[in-house]
């Protein structure tokens, strides 16, 4: 094999033993070439000895080859054969005697029986699979048409039912129109109020004119009418619009263009949409102290780009595909839309010839751009252009809606007596509901805002409120993180906290509850509501503290307090019991207690209602009942808790029971 002879010692040999006794030789398929000697031992004169062969199931007869003593075969196919051999006498007559040996010559393993079973079932298999999934593909083919039957007549109804709530809302603004005429009429708090409800049902309006306008444009029913419109001046006037929005929120505004004037065809109401979804999205995502620019550039002679830059977060390279597809709500953006407005103005600007791109980098901002043809050729021959004359109507009522003028701002009125009031800390992103709730709630308490969970700490270490009024879903450190945080701190723990949600589900409930808040409020709230629940709290702990502070007896328990509270005011006391003729400072109390000054004056204030001299005071004073009923004298008692002024002690001993100490036997 192989121009090798073949041994039985090789390693892997196909021979078990000399070939010479071998019956039945096997093969594997990379040794189907191969070479077989033979002799017929003809010693005397082995020159004349003829020889033939064959192999059977390859020849198709024998093979004479003379006095040669040597067959070849190569590539022989796999499969069964019987090699044989004969040859002649010395007469030259063929001894009918052959020599046969029996070869197979084994097949890969990819064309063994086994391996074409696999195929067969392979084969099988990937006809059912493909079976399977034509009649998946036909199922989702059904399903889909049948979803998107099922979306039409949703979105058919939605439409209908937006059609329907124009007309009470109409009858809410209307008379809300007339009411803003009356001002001298109406007091400056219901002013107010009717300024919120005037407001947000512009805002619902426009929001359903949106949702109409975006099907029509689905159904091809969107007809322009455009007239020759001065872009420049009408993009000024859109960027004046913003200004006091810009204002309000401390952002810098920029308009450049590179020239005076510059003519276009358009449908002004419709172009207004456009312009107003993406200055308010600029604005409404860039943080304050950064600027949000209006750029207006011709590219060419017939072409136009109106460029809105901001510096606010920018939308990741995975979302920008996404951007202009309807309903679609970033993540990462920390307000809330409809996703509707930028698909919205994409398909205006498509329906205006013009293209929408956008170019966005994270962390560093995005600009949009506005893509429009100069002249009219572009919009000529279409069902849906309607040419109108000129016209100078350049009044943007989209904006005109949002934006808050300086007299429709909530500011809560400080009333002279605000330091009685309990003080409550207001926590709430969103800055029009923020100013609603503090307006609810300046009549009885001295309120305080932070629009999210870390500025609310900062104000809470500063000012320690007597209650927390806080929103669930809030961008960073969400409500129930926040109080958590507040129930654990052992400085904030007795602090009463409300949580105020659109969440509504019982699970959502019980998981406020459960983090420690002490009343759950889902939105829309009734504010009578929000202030008998905040005033019930404030009162509890108030009647709490004055069972603890007319008892005669020391015991902290009488005080409904969390368990770090109890060890606390436990400790306390029996420290003071223990020391009782000592003069304290709050410096060695509160380095007993392993706290700060700050944190042990505002703590004994927030669970006893006392300032630490008050209460240590009392605490003696009570000491001083028991020990006058041990049948100690005044002087001796007066002495003995640390009063070195008999008469100053029997002042405040009546002050606390009502009688002088004299009487306290009798009393009791």
């Amino acid at each position: 094999m192989f121009n090798k002879d073949v041994s039985t010692q090789d390693e892997n040999s196909p021979l078990k033993q000399t070939i010479t006794y071998t019956k039945h030789l096997t093969l594997k398929h990379q040794q189907s070439s191969f070479s077989i000697e033979f002799s017929a031992l003809d010693f005397q004169d082995p020159g004349i000895v003829q020889y033939a062969y064959m192999l059977e199931n390859f020849d198709s007869g024998w093979n004479q080859i003379g006095n040669q003593n040597k067959a070849t075969f190569t590539n022989l196919p796999p499969g069964d054969y019987v090699f044989k051999v004969k040859s002649t006498n010395r007469l030259g007559g063929w001894i009918d005697n052959p020599r046969e040996l029996k070869i197979t010559i084994l097949p890969p393993w990819y064309k063994t029986d086994w391996a074409y079973a696999g195929y067969i079932i392979v084969f099988i298999l990937f006809i059912a699979g493909i079976k399977k999934i034509i009649t998946r593909i036909n199922r989702y083919r059904n399903e889909l048409t049948v979803e998107k039957r099922i979306n039409e007549e949703k979105l058919k109804f939605f439409t209908n039912i937006s059609h329907e709530i124009r007309t009470p809302l109409t009858l809410i603004l209307g008379p809300l129109e007339d009411l803003k005429q009356k001002t001298r009429d109406i007091s400056p708090e219901i002013y107010r109020e009717v300024m919120i409800i005037h407001k947000n049902g512009k805002r619902m309006l426009h929001l359903i004119n949106q949702l109409l306008d975006f099907r029509k444009i689905q159904n091809n029913k969107m007809k322009l009418k455009v007239a020759p419109l001065d872009i420049i001046k009408f993009c000024r006037e859109v960027f004046d619009s913003f200004l006091p929005m810009a204002q309000h929120k401390n952002l810098e505004l920029d308009f450049v263009a590179d020239k005076e004037s510059s003519e276009i065809w358009a449908d002004t109401t419709q172009l207004d949409v456009v312009l107003y979804n993406i200055m308010s999205n600029a604005i409404k995502f860039t943080p304050p102290g950064k600027k949000v620019t209006i750029s207006l550039e011709h590219i060419t002679k017939d072409k136009l780009a109106i460029s809105v830059t901001d510096e606010g977060k920018g939308i990741p390279e995975r979302n920008v595909k996404d951007l202009f597809t309807r309903y679609t709500i970033l993540s990462n953006r920390e307000a809330s839309g409809t996703g509707i407005g930028l698909s919205l103005a994409y398909e205006i600007t498509r329906l205006h010839g013009g293209e929408l791109k956008v170019d966005s980098k994270e962390g560093k901002g995005s600009t949009f751009k506005i893509i429009l043809h100069k002249g009219r050729k572009h919009l000529e021959g279409r069902s849906d252009i309607e040419f109108i004359e000129r016209t100078d109507n350049h009044f943007h009522p989209i904006t005109e809606d949002v934006i808050e003028p300086e007299r429709e701002k909530i500011t809560v009125v400080e009333n002279s007596i605000q330091e009685k009031k309990a003080t409550a800390l207001v926590i709430e992103d969103n800055r029009e509901i923020l100013n609603y709730i503090c307006s609810a709630l300046s009549r009885n308490f001295s309120t305080t805002k932070a629009t999210n969970a870390r500025e609310a700490l900062d104000i809470i270490e500063e000012k320690h409120p007597d209650i927390i009024i806080t929103d669930v879903m809030m961008p960073g450190m969400d409500g129930m993180e926040l109080t958590q945080l507040l129930k654990k701190d052992f400085g904030t723990s007795h602090i009463p906290v409300i949580m105020l949600t659109a969440k509504t589900e019982m699970e959502d409930q019980i998981s406020g509850l459960q983090c420690g808040a002490d009343a759950y409020l889902q939105k829309p709230f009734n504010t009578k509501l929000l202030n008998t629940i905040a005033l019930n709290l404030i009162e509890q702990r108030k009647r709490i503290i004055a069972k603890f502070r007319d008892n005669k007896t020391i015991d902290p328990e009488t005080l409904k307090v969390t368990s770090k509270d109890e060890e606390f005011l436990k400790t306390l006391v029996s420290y003071i019991q223990e020391n009782y003729s000592k003069e304290f400072t709050i410096e060695e109390l509160a380095g007993q207690l392993c706290v700060s000054r700050t944190v042990f004056y505002n703590k004994v204030k927030g669970l006893t209602g006392m300032s630490p001299v008050e209460f240590v005071r009392q605490l003696k004073l009570k000491i001083a009942a028991q020990l006058l009923e041990k049948g100690y004298n005044v002087s001796e008692v007066s002495f003995q808790v640390g009063f070195n002024d008999v008469k100053y002690f029997s002042r405040q001993f009546k002050t606390l029971f009502g009688y002088p100490p004299s009487k306290h036997k009798v009393e009791m």
